[in-house]
């Protein structure tokens, strides 16, 4: 049995919701919203970046960056010091940005991780399977 019921609150004699700062800043923020925006507006228009940073940031969501694995054909085996210059003379060309180029290199960094954690020695070694013998518990 649980002490609390669900849907009831738990010092019903508390402040009641909405009755915090948060919620006189959000009624005072509605009750100017045209003013607010106009201001924001007129501040950008006159050059203030970070009024128009605020105004993008809200209408036009950011570009996300496309996977570029694919479109680079670059086999899954490729070594990093290889993939490193390819992608260095891609950055070059203006074909790759360099943000996109960490992205692949943190991915092969990850691959390589995995691989070497599956043998952390460095062992050139075959698994057998071992016979254990039978152990009685009574």
């Amino acid at each position: 049995m649980t002490k609390f019921k669900k849907g009831q609150s738990g010092n019903p004699a508390g402040r009641p919701p909405g009755s915090g700062m948060g919620a006189k800043v959000r009624q005072a923020i509605n009750a100017r919203t045209d003013e607010l925006i106009q201001a924001i507006l007129d501040r950008a228009i006159a050059g203030d970046m970070q009024a128009a940073q605020l105004l993008l940031d809200r209408i036009c969501p950011k570009l996300k960056s496309e996977s570029l694995i694919p479109a680079l054909n670059i086999p899954a085996n490729t070594k990093k010091s290889d993939l490193t210059m390819v992608l260095l003379a891609k950055v070059l060309d203006g074909s790759v940005s360099i943000d996109q180029t960490k992205e692949i290199l943190g991915l092969v960094a990850t691959r390589d991780n995995a691989l070497r954690n599956e043998n952390p020695f460095g062992f050139d070694f075959e698994l057998q399977e071992i016979e254990l013998p039978a152990i009685d518990v009574d």
